[in-house]
């Protein structure tokens, strides 16, 4: 049934109910399958932002993670390093920085998909309905990067392409642009 003009329609909107329902990996799969057989779908700017969101609430938790872990470091080394610390501290202060960076790879990698996701809608589709929303997630991605710059730009785009939109993605977009100003 692959070849049937309602087969791609069925293969994004189940991708769709996989994310509504929590099943956010096995979304952000399904759309990818459906942007690879589909690449010239009408649905693909929507599959593209769908994917998107898909990735990153597969990643809030491990985002979550990574916040607790960093605090748990924070409050075993304080503003020393692991090595400093007498032995048994240390081992756990060691055992909580490898837990960071294990998981701060995970949420990078994610975050480079959601990228790569974003930047192909934006690219291919500049006048896609929420092409702002791409834009300002792209720039908040960027901002907790410490890439205040790149985010900064990111937001002017967000700002630029809000212009015809009502004022929710403009007023964040300015919000956030003056944080990136400021860092």
């Amino acid at each position: 049934y692959e070849s049937h003009p309602l087969s791609a329609k069925a293969e994004r909107e189940r991708a769709s109910a996989l994310d509504k329902s929590g099943r956010h990996a096995e979304a952000a799969e399904a759309f990818q399958k459906f942007l690879s057989r589909h690449p010239d779908h009408p649905g693909v700017p929507q599959a593209l932002y769908e994917r998107s969101w898909a990735l990153w609430n597969r990643i809030k938790p491990a985002a979550q993670q990574v916040r607790e872990a960093e605090a748990k470091l924070r409050e075993l080394v304080g503003a020393g390093k692991a090595a400093d610390l007498p032995a048994p501290e240390r081992a756990e202060a060691e055992r909580a920085e490898a837990e960071v960076a294990r998981l701060s790879g995970d949420v990078k990698k994610s975050e480079d998909e959601i990228l790569a996701s974003l930047g192909n809608l934006t690219a291919r589709y500049p006048d896609y309905a929420v092409v702002d929303a791409a834009w300002l997630r792209i720039g908040e991605i960027l901002y907790d990067r410490g890439e205040f710059q790149q985010a900064l730009a990111a937001y002017q785009k967000a700002l630029a392409a809000a212009a015809s939109r009502d004022g929710e993605i403009a007023d964040k977009a300015q919000y956030r642009m003056a944080w990136s100003i400021q860092r």
